[in-house]
């Protein structure tokens, strides 16, 4: 384990040797650790509760050579003589004959084969509860006993003696790319990194995309189906991701066929490597100093071994570039922005072009001194974008889904430049009926639009198209509209909707105004509930509502009969708004889904009743408890409320948050995982320690025959601990541990609760990663003074980024109204920004990038981490206070007069719309009056898509220089250029006699 703080954030990474060929993506996270020393928040702590004893007794890696490892429950003492308590002994090749055991006497137990006593020394990892022995014989049988003198850390002795036997890492020859990135940072990396085991030279074909071709390689190696491929579906039009030849890793033959018309093979050479025996070592293959690799565009390195014909190659695409490329699409605009991956500056005089199907060109740009370009709104078309500077690019797939901002809270209303507010007196209408809706149409500030029409088709729940019309708009109300709707007798019931397009011939509704077509009756009473919201503790055994009944022409519903049902669930994420994406509880927990009914009850006199809600509390995670009350009229007809409690078996919780999707992981790969702890407000509660362990459930499955059941199948489980550790959360923390193909289950105590949160997961095909369902960028805190801002004011911002280097700051609505590029460092970093007098918007945002360059450190890579916060404007004074006087009583069939006051309209016009509507249908809905004003001025949805290179770079690692073995990347040079290191000879003697 290694202990990091790294970003901002805690890191606990697990480390242990894959096998040969396993995957060079998740080995060079060894060589990419932390030096030897704790961090705060991410310690491996000692835990005094559990016996000091032996976990595992395993083969792993010492130096990049085979080793013994030895794993323990705690940090093992490090002033002590290991070697007189630990005892090694080699037991032979484990494919030579076993060797003979040595007589014993008669009634002895026979003796075990002989084995030689080794003398080494024991090496304590970064890990201290982890101890190796370096530098045995690969394929070897090892047998280490260790006595109870061994002491942790502490002073505790080993709970009792462990004998086990260890077979070391044959070290079969094997190679691959050390990397699963694709830019390689143009002078940092010091080639394409490759590792090899045994093998001293490997032969490397280089083969170029064809730039007209690129957009179809590009959609290969992502798996994106076009839409005119998808046609021919049979299950219809399929627009996403299918089973691809990502030309990673090991490849066959006939997959690399497929390049054929896309890709030409431009260089061929054997490269040397490290010839150390039964070592792992990292080789960079000098691509960038190679003259027919030095032409700007996209590689594929196909690798073998020499004089082997298996029909599988080792397989990777890339390109060389020191342009850090970051998009920012909107629909009207999009933004570029090109900074080093050295330096972290900007870079200026970049060229753009964006390419369609076959390389064609749609569009091209430039970027400016600040290394910002625009280009017009992305046509649909669009594949890539490419940016390009002398004799390096950098490529962005267009189609490729953008950075996951799902922890950053963007959302709200749609952000539109023309702004359509559709209301109506209700939202739920019986077939046949006809209605009145209307339609305020505004900018994005909120001012009246010009009189224009407007487009609107009524649909079916289907999807059809019932009806298509313009609405003309009137002189007299500028920027309102109104229509009356007939919906047809025979209407499907279901949802409904209204689509409206400020221009006809766009393809997405400005709004879409939503309705429910039942056949209902108005309700005759209402039925409030009322409970604490606050969640329940872990020694409640019910809750309390309060109950009212009554008619709703005010007499109370006394003496009815209240009817009810509690269903009880988990909640695998009782704070979604708080903590999106992490996961409480035990998923064992799951089985707890129950539902009771409650005991018939009557309303009193008033009617009013109260009700003790029953929970099971006997679950280790949180559960959602929901009671459902039935009021019925004296027909019989229900009047049905719910209310719905949290329940937490503790004050705290510890939750997991997969950096996968589906809970599914990659074979072969890094799971990764952050982890905190956190109040049933969602507040972080600090914890000391918190051991941790992941498991590896083998389940075998079988068919069994028996007289009374005849053919069954059934299985047996077995477990194993491969993974274990401790963790302080003194903060969001992450953890990282390589998983191979299988189930696993990830558990994390809470020392101080005893609650266990359990995640399982599997490991294998059908994973989703951030290649998939987008990067997870990190983030920038961002603190905002002065909001709401003021037009021609300013606002401050502190930026408190997860590393030192340069932020781009942004002011962005439906393109990047202002950008600006400043210093920041981790101790946070200040700025004021100018509020334009022309930002009359309700959708802007502040964000910022963070740029990381990679020059910080030899063994650093460029990275970037992004921030967000709304900029909400100072409105208040555009909001008209309105009330209503009404009759408290009406007769049937009578005129009424209702009394609205505006205050703050004097001496302007204003227009009012009215609707009286029954109670009771509203109720069946919940309708809520619309809100014009939060609608135009309220919190808005982030709309730009966000897309970059920096996740798929290929990362600075440890390693050696390769040589090119035959011919060499010197050009032709003319012979008197040649430097004179020695005086040449040419001597003549005359004639003589």
């Amino acid at each position: 384990m290694v202990s990091m703080k790294q970003k901002g954030v805690a890191w606990l990474l697990v480390v242990v040797a894959l096998a040969a060929a396993a995957a060079g993506g998740t080995w060079w996270y060894k060589k990419q650790r932390a030096p030897r020393g704790v961090a705060a928040g991410s310690a491996v702590l000692p835990n005094p509760n559990l016996p000091f004893a032996v976990n595992s007794c395993v083969a792993r890696l010492y130096e990049d050579k085979p080793a013994l490892a030895l794993t323990f429950s705690d940090a093992v003492k490090g002033d002590q003589q290991l070697e007189q308590v630990i005892e090694v002994s080699d037991m032979g090749d484990s494919k030579a004959p076993p060797v003979p055991a040595t007589s014993a006497a008669d009634g002895a137990k026979p003796a075990k084969p002989a084995g030689t006593l080794l003398k080494g020394a024991w090496v304590m990892s970064d890990n201290p509860h982890v101890l190796l022995f370096p530098y045995v014989k690969p394929g070897h049988r090892y047998s280490i006993k260790v006595n109870t003198a061994l002491a942790a850390e502490g002073g505790r002795k080993l709970a009792q003696a462990h004998q086990c036997e260890v077979l070391s890492d044959q070290m079969s020859p094997s190679f691959f790319f050390a990397s699963k990135g694709t830019v390689l940072p143009a002078g940092l990396n010091g080639g394409l990194p490759i590792v090899t085991v045994n093998i001293s030279e490997v032969d490397v074909e280089f083969l170029r995309v064809s730039p007209q071709k690129m957009p179809k390689f590009m959609e290969m190696v992502l798996g994106i189906r076009s839409h005119n491929n998808a046609q021919n579906n049979e299950e219809g039009e399929y627009d996403g991701y299918y089973d691809r030849t990502s030309f990673k890793g090991q490849v066959g033959g006939w997959q690399l066929n497929a390049l054929q018309g896309i890709a030409d093979s431009v260089y061929s050479n054997r490269f040397t490597t490290s010839d150390e025996k039964n070592s792992r070592k990292v080789t960079f293959l000098p691509v960038e100093k190679v003259a027919e690799l030095k032409e700007p565009g996209v590689y594929v390195a196909v690798m073998r071994r020499p004089g082997f014909f298996d029909g599988e190659y080792q397989v990777t695409y890339f390109y060389t570039s020191d342009i850090g490329l970051h998009v920012r699409r909107q629909v009207k605009q999009t933004d570029v922005f090109t900074t080093s991956l050295k330096s972290g500056k900007s870079q200026s005089g970049v060229e753009l072009e964006v390419l369609g199907e076959g390389g064609k060109v749609l569009l091209r740009g430039k970027t400016d001194g600040d290394g910002h370009g625009v280009l017009p709104g992305l046509p649909d078309t669009a594949r890539l974008l490419l940016a390009r500077r002398d004799k390096e690019m950098s490529v962005v797939a267009l189609r490729e889904p953008g950075l996951d901002l799902a922890e950053f809270d963007i959302g709200g209303h749609l952000s539109r430049d023309v702004k359509l507010f559709a209301y109506s007196g209700r939202d739920v209408y019986r077939p046949g009926e006809k209605f009145t809706v209307s339609l305020l149409a505004r900018t994005a500030d909120g001012t009246a639009l010009p009189p224009a029409p407007v487009k609107v088709e009524l649909k079916k729940p289907d999807g059809d198209v019932v009806s298509a019309s313009l609405w003309q708009p009137s002189a007299k109300t500028p920027g309102y509209m109104q229509q009356r709707i007939d919906l047809p007798v025979d209407a499907a019931t279901g949802k409904w909707s209204l689509e409206f397009r400020a221009d006809p011939t766009a393809k997405r509704a400005d709004a879409i105004y939503s309705f429910q077509v039942e056949e209902f009756l108005p309700e005759r009473m209402k039925l409030t509930l009322n409970s604490d919201a606050a969640p329940m503790a872990a020694d409640a055994t019910s809750f309390k509502v309060a109950v009212q009944g009554d008619y709703l022409y005010g007499a109370p519903a006394s003496g009815n009969r209240l009817l009810g049902s509690v269903a009880q669930e988990r909640a695998r994420n009782p704070l979604p708004k708080e903590w999106p994406g992490f996961i409480f509880g035990d998923f064992a927990d799951d089985k707890e889904k129950s539902r009771a009914e409650l005991p018939e009850t009557e309303l009193d006199e008033n009617g009013k009743t109260s009700l003790q809600v029953p929970v099971k509390a006997e679950a280790r995670s949180a559960m959602r408890v929901r009671a459902s009350l039935s009021l019925l009229e004296s027909g019989g007809r229900p009047v049905v409320r719910s209310v719905e409690r949290l329940w937490w078996p503790a004050p705290a919780m510890i939750a997991v948050r997969p950096a996968f999707d589906s809970d599914v992981a990659r074979e072969g790969s890094m799971a990764e995982f952050e982890l905190i702890r956190v109040n049933a407000a969602g507040k972080f509660d600090p914890i000391k320690e918190a051991p941790f362990r992941l498991v590896r459930e083998d389940r075998q499955y079988y068919w069994r025959y028996d007289a009374d059941r005849g053919w069954h199948s059934g299985y047996t489980e077995a477990e194993e601990a491969v993974h274990a550790g401790v963790l302080a959360l003194k903060e969001r923390a992450k953890l990282a541990v390589p998983v191979q193909w299988g189930t696993y289950r990830l558990e994390v105590t809470d020392p101080s609760t005893k609650l266990v949160t359990r995640y399982r997961f599997y490991a294998g095909w059908n994973a989703q990663d951030a290649e998939s369902i987008g990067n997870r960028p990190d983030r920038v805190k961002l603190q905002l003074e002065g909001a709401p801002a003021k037009a021609g004011g300013d606002v401050k911002l502190k930026i408190v980024p997860p590393h030192d280097g340069e932020a781009l700051v942004m002011v962005e609505a439906d393109k990047v109204l202002w950008s600006t590029r400043v210093s920041v460092s981790t101790q946070g970093t200040s700025l004021t920004i100018p509020i334009d007098k022309s930002w009359n918007r309700s959708d802007m945002y502040i964000s910022t990038v963070v740029f990381r360059p990679g020059s910080q450190g030899d063994r650093v890579t460029p990275a970037r981490a992004v921030g967000m916060t709304w900029l909400p404007m100072a409105r208040e004074s555009r909001k008209l206070k309105v009330s209503l006087a009404a009759p408290t009583q009406v007769v049937p069939d009578k005129r009424m007069v209702a009394k609205v006051k505006v205050d703050g309209a004097a001496g302007k016009t204003a227009m009012v719309t009215l609707s009286a509507v029954d109670v009771g249908i509203l109720n069946i809905t919940s309708f809520k009056s619309p809100d014009p004003f939060d609608f135009f001025f309220g919190k808005h949805r982030f709309g730009a898509e966000l897309s970059d290179i920096y996740g798929k770079l290929i990362e600075r690692m440890d390693g050696a220089p390769g040589k090119i073995k035959w011919g060499g990347d010197a050009g032709k040079r003319d012979t008197r250029s040649m430097p004179k290191k020695v005086k040449l000879v040419d001597l003549f003697s005359d004639r003589c006699s």
